[in-house]
This record gives C-alpha cells, structure tokens and sequence, in this order.
C-alpha cells in the first residue's frame, strides 16, 4: 500500500510540473517578458497572494509561472534553468526551499529575489531564526502590512508593503436559509477556532453581553475538532444563542457559507497574542467580499482601510465590542449600508490588480528588471490608494 502511495505521490508531482512547462509554453508563445516565478508556500496565501495576481500581472504585460508548494528541489532547478526568471518570487519562507541559497548559482544571480511575507513568523521558535536569515539575502521583501514592513527594514534595504487582496466574487448563500424574523447571522471566521484563544474568548464574552439584550445566532468558522472549541461557547447556547460551527472549507464554498452572515467579527488581541502584530486583511477580506458589516480592531493597517461607521466599525478597547456589535444589531439600515461600503471599497482597494500594480511599481522603483518591459500598469489601477 505504501508502495503505490509513493507512486501515485510521484505521479502528482510530474503531473504538477507538466501543468508548471504548459503554462510556460503559453507564456513564451504570447511573446511576454520580464518573467516572474513565484515559489508557492502556504495553501491559502499562495492563493491569494500570488494565484489570484498573477493573471493581473500577465494583464500588464508579465510572463508569470507559479510552481506549486509541492515540487521537489530537482523539479525546482529545472524549471528555473530553464526558464531563466528576472524575478523570483519566494512565497514566504516557510517552505524548506524557499531560501536564495537553494536556488541555483546562475539563476540567482541573474534574478531579483523577493520574499513576500504577511504574517509575523518573527515570532515563531522554528520559523524566526529562518524568516531572519532569509530576510537578510533577498534583494527585496513585500510585506503584508506595516508591522511587517518595520521588522523587515531593520534587515534588508528595500521593503514595499502590499495589501493581501481577493479577486471580487459574488458569493452563492448555502447556509441554512433565514426568513423574516429569524436572528441575525453574527460569524467569527478563523483560520483555526481551535487555537486562537484570546480572539476566541473576547468574541465569548462581547457576545455574551450582547445576548443579554438581543437575539442572534453564531456561525464559527475554522472548527477543526469541535469537541474542544464547543465548550468554550457554552456560556452563548446557556442564554440561548444558537451556535453554529463549520469545519474548514475550499475558499469559494467558504465563501458562499458565508454569506449567510450579516456581522463578521475580526478581533486582534496583540497583548495576549503578538503573532496578530503581522496579520493582513485575511478574513475580514471574505467578510467584505461577502457584504458583511465587518466588526474589527483598530490595529495593523486596518484604520488605513476602515472608516468608522461608514466601511466598518473599529474597537479600540473590549469595551467597544458589545457596542458595535448591539448597534448593528439594533440597526438593519446601517448595517447593510456598512456592509455595502465595506464591499465597494474592497473591490477598488483590495483587489488583485491593485497588488500587480503595486508589485510592478515595486520592482521598478528598486532597479529589479533588468530585461524586458515593465511598462503597461493601468491608469485605474495606479491610481488606487496605497497604504
């Protein structure tokens, strides 16, 4: 059995690298250059931080190749010979190849290297010595906010900040349907329900003050065993409060979940967890996408974004939190206007072109083509607001 699971493995990752050849193929027939290869890490930043913009950065006249996060170190340098990249793309650096190192002496050194990082793996025991190192040999870093851009300027010269974007969507509600009369959908959308303590019980306890005077439900997302995240909710169903937990989805079934949801809650408890320091848009991008009046912290880039009871609401201190979340509540109008706004504005601010665009300014601005043209950013794109 262990046999042929090596076998079907080995399969994957020649059919993975054959998919990697055909799009090369399709780029070097559309006469495009400068070539850009991004080196996949992470599942759902890789999606949206690098799959979601590399169609944009073809729009402007880019050859783009995504080699996925699982082909191994041969396939890699094949590739990379190859195709000969004038930039590479390391997506994180979380992946044991992701280090200028690894790649190949001649491709490095006709190549500008990016280390593109949205979280603040600093941090991590196993993670931070590495993030460090491989910091200090890339010819520039795309941070995911700004927190991230001042740990990165310390180590390296060159640091742009580029939002995490999604492309605009119009999510299909596959949620229990609501009719009239029915509580409001009030959601908590982690990554992980399970892990992310501090976020997990400030959103328990402004809920809880919240059902004192009004009627709800939850959906908590993200739930991975759900014998360990219900009882931390139980203070909710004992006043009532049904609780609805939903196990990690594909982003588009995500999506669509979600959108049953009126209120997304987005806490960032730095204090008790620093790792929120480095935190981009993440959920809150699938609540904007979904039109959801979006309750977060008035920390990391989010005032950059957010304004107060326009877009969004903003919480500076857990006192704030039953308020927000009581208001929309107490305020259908409002809330759908909120969440409209928020929608609106994502879709001109938050969106894989306006990371292109970004990028490709980025790499201008730092000398990091040095064959083909650059040139061809839109003028709607470039005048999308930095932050």
């Amino acid at each position: 059995m262990s046999a042929l699971r090596r076998l079907a493995s080995r399969g994957g990752h020649l059919a993975r690298e054959t998919t990697v050849w055909g799009r090369w193929l399709v780029e070097r027939a559309a006469r495009r250059r400068p070539l850009l290869v991004y080196l996949e890490s992470d599942l759902t930043s890789g999606l949206l931080r690098a799959r979601q913009v590399a169609p944009e950065l073809r729009r402007l006249g880019w050859a783009v190749l995504n080699v996925p996060r699982q082909l191994e170190q041969g396939q890699r340098d094949r590739l990379l010979r190859v195709t000969r990249p004038d930039v590479i793309v390391l997506q994180q650096c979380r992946h044991p190849l992701n280090d200028p190192d690894l790649l190949p002496r001649s491709v490095r050194a006709a190549a500008t290297v990016v280390l593109d990082v949205d979280d603040a793996d600093w941090l991590h025991d196993v993670q931070g010595p590495r993030l460090e190192a491989v910091v200090r040999k890339v010819d520039l870093v795309i941070a995911g906010n700004r927190n991230v851009a001042d740990w990165a300027r310390e180590r390296c010269p060159h640091v742009e900040v580029i939002w995490t974007t999604a492309a605009p969507a119009t999510p299909r509600p596959t949620g229990p349907r609501r009719d009239a009369g029915e509580p409001t959908v009030v959601t908590w959308a982690p990554s992980y329900a399970d892990l992310t303590d501090a976020e997990r019980d400030l959103v328990v306890r402004a809920l809880t003050a919240v059902a004192e005077t009004h009627r709800f439900e939850l959906w908590v997302f993200g739930v991975h065993d759900r014998a360990t995240v219900a009882p931390h909710f139980a203070p909710l169903a004992d006043r009532g409060v049904v609780v609805r937990y939903v196990a990690p989805l594909p982003y588009d079934r995500f999506l669509d979940e979600l959108a049953g949801a009126a209120i997304g809650l987005n806490p960032l408890c730095e204090a008790a967890n620093p790792f929120a320091a480095g935190k981009s848009f993440g959920k809150t991008l699938a609540y904007l996408t979904c039109g959801l009046a979006v309750v977060t912290t008035d920390t990391v880039d989010h005032p950059l974004f957010f304004e107060d009871r326009r877009n969004g609401l903003m919480c500076h201190d857990e006192d704030d939190w039953p308020e927000a979340i009581g208001w929309l509540l107490d305020h259908p109008d409002d809330r759908a206007r909120i969440g409209a706004a928020g929608r609106a504005d994502a879709a001109t601010r938050l969106t894989p072109r306006v990371a292109a665009t970004r990028l490709v300014d980025a790499l201008d601005r730092h000398g990091a083509v040095r064959s083909g043209t650059s040139s061809g950013t839109s003028s709607d794109a470039r005048g999308a607001e930095r932050p």
